[in-house]
C-alpha cells in the first residue's frame, strides 16, 4: 500500500524516540493461537476504544478545550455587564460561530481516524493465525501476511480487541479480539505487558524502514510462471492513478475543513467586536502560519524519501503468477489471492490493485522496478487476466 500525508493525520513530529526497547520475548512466552471472525467494529474499536490512534481523542479535546476557553470570557462578560438582550445574543452567536469551526474540525479528524482508516484495512472476514515472540501470522479467506515482531512499533490493549501496529505511519495494523485466541486471558495478559514496553505512539508523516530492501527468504512459493520484481517503487510512478486521485480528495478535504476553523475564528471575531483589522490579520497570520509549518514538514519528509531518481514510497520485491500477487518488504510479506483484489488499474508506469471498491487504498507494483519491459508487459497481462475474470 501507499499513503498519503494529510495536516490531521501526519504528527508534525520529525522522528519517534529510538531509544532501545525491550524484545518482545520479554513478555511473550509461547505462542498464541487465534481464528475466528473479524469484523469492522473490531477495527473502528483500535481507535474509538483500545486508542491506538492518540490523535483521536487529543486532538479533540484541544479543540473542545478551545471553545471552553473561549466562551468563559464571554459568558463571564455577559454576566458581569449585564448586557441588553442584542448585545447578548451578539456574544453568544460569537461563540456558536467559534464552536462550529472547532466541530468541524473534530468531526473531521475523527471521520478520517475512526472511519476511513479502518474501513480501508486489509484483514475482515475469517481470519486465523498465530503470534509469538518472532512473527504475528495472519490467514485470512484471500490474503495471508506475516511480520516480524522486532518491527512492532506501538501496540493498544482495549476491554475487547488487542492492537498492533507495526508502520509509523499508522495507516495499516492488526487488530485481534481476544475472543478469537484460543487461551483469551493469557493473550489479555501478553497484551497489558506489551503495551507497556510500546504504548500508543503519535503517529509519523514518514517510515523511513520502508526505504530498505528485504533481506529475509521467501515464505510463499512462485509458480514458474511468475514474473518477478524488487526495486524502489518511485512516487511517480502512481501519477495519474485513481489511487492518488483519492488521496488528493481526502488531503484538499482536510485543508477545506482548516479554512473553515479560521474562517470562522475571523467570523466570531467581527461578530463580537466589529471589523477590526488586528484581529483579522492575527486569524490571517495564524492559518498561514500553520499552512507553512505543514508544507514544511511535509517537504522535508520528501526529501528524505528522494532517491536518485526521485521521491521514493517504498522498496519491495515478490511476483506475479496466476495464483496471486506477493509483497515482501522489510517489515514482512504478504501473499494475495486474485479474488483478494476488487478491481486493478494499470497505467504506463504502475499496476496498481484495489482491494475495495474505493480507491483509497490499493498494491502498487511499478515499471522501474521490473528487470526489462518483457517482464513488465508480462505482469501487466497477468494482472489484467485474473482481475477480469468472474469471482
Amino acid at each position: 500500500m501507499t499513503e498519503s500525508i494529510n495536516p490531521y493525520q501526519a504528527p508534525l513530529e520529525d522522528s519517534l524516540d529510538n531509544t532501545a526497547k525491550p524484545s518482545p520475548r520479554a513478555v511473550i512466552p509461547s505462542r498464541l493461537e487465534f481464528e475466528g471472525e473479524l469484523t469492522l467494529e473490531d477495527i473502528k474499536q483500535a481507535v474509538q476504544q483500545a486508542g491506538l490512534r492518540t490523535e483521536y481523542r487529543g486532538t479533540t479535546r484541544v479543540l473542545y478545550g478551545l471553545v471552553v476557553l473561549y466562551s468563559l470570557p464571554l459568558i463571564g462578560a455577559m454576566l458581569v455587564a449585564r448586557l441588553p438582550p442584542s448585545g447578548g445574543i451578539r456574544y453568544l452567536l460569537a461563540l456558536a460561530i467559534f464552536a462550529v469551526g472547532a466541530i468541524t474540525m473534530s468531526i473531521r479528524n475523527r471521520w478520517i481516524l475512526a472511519t476511513l482508516i479502518p474501513e480501508n484495512q486489509l484483514g475482515f472476514g475469517r481470519v486465523k493465525g498465530w503470534l509469538d515472540a518472532t512473527s504475528l501470522h495472519c490467514q485470512y479467506e484471500h490474503f495471508t501476511t506475516r511480520v516480524k515482531m522486532s518491527q512492532l512499533i506501538s501496540t493498544a490493549a482495549g476491554d475487547n480487541v488487542w492492537v498492533l501496529n507495526f508502520t509509523r505511519e499508522q495507516f495499516h495494523w492488526t487488530t485481534l479480539p481476544y475472543r478469537l485466541f484460543s487461551e483469551p486471558e493469557s493473550a489479555r495478559t501478553v497484551a497489558e505487558d506489551l503495551r507497556q514496553l510500546y504504548p500508543p505512539v503519535v503517529a509519523q508523516a514518514m517510515d523511513e524502514r520502508k526505504f530498505e530492501p528485504p533481506t529475509d527468504p521467501p515464505l510463499f512459493e512462485a509458480a514458474e510462471s511468475a514474473v518477478h520484481y524488487d526495486g524502489t517503487l518511485l512516487e511517480r510512478s502512481v501519477k495519474g492513478t485513481r489511487f492518488q486521485a483519492a488521496s488528493r480528495r481526502l488531503v484538499w478535504g482536510t485543508w477545506a475543513t482548516v479554512v473553515v476553523f479560521f474562517v470562522c475564528v475571523i467570523a466570531s471575531l467581527v461578530t463580537l467586536m466589529g471589523f477590526q483589522q488586528v484581529y483579522v490579520a492575527a486569524a490571517v497570520f495564524w492559518l498561514i502560519f500553520f499552512v507553512v509549518l505543514t508544507w514544511s514538514r511535509t517537504r522535508a519528509a520528501r526529501r528524505k524519501a528522494r532517491g536518485s531518481e526521485g521521491p521514493a514510497v517504498w522498496h519491495s520485491k515478490g511476483w506475479l503468477d496466476d495464483s496471486g500477487f506477493c509483497s515482501m518488504t522489510v517489515l514482512g510479506q504478504s501473499w494475495m489471492q486474485w479474488a483478494f483484489f476488487d478491481h486493478v488499474e494499470i497505467t504506463e508506469n504502475v499496476i496498481a490493485m484495489y482491494p475495495h471498491p474505493g480507491d483509497s487504498c490499493c498494491c502498487l507494483v511499478g515499471r522501474n522496478q521490473f528487470v526489462d519491459d518483457r517482464q513488465w508487459h508480462a505482469a501487466q497481462e497477468i494482472a489484467r487476466r485474473n482481475l477480469a475474470r468472474d469471482r
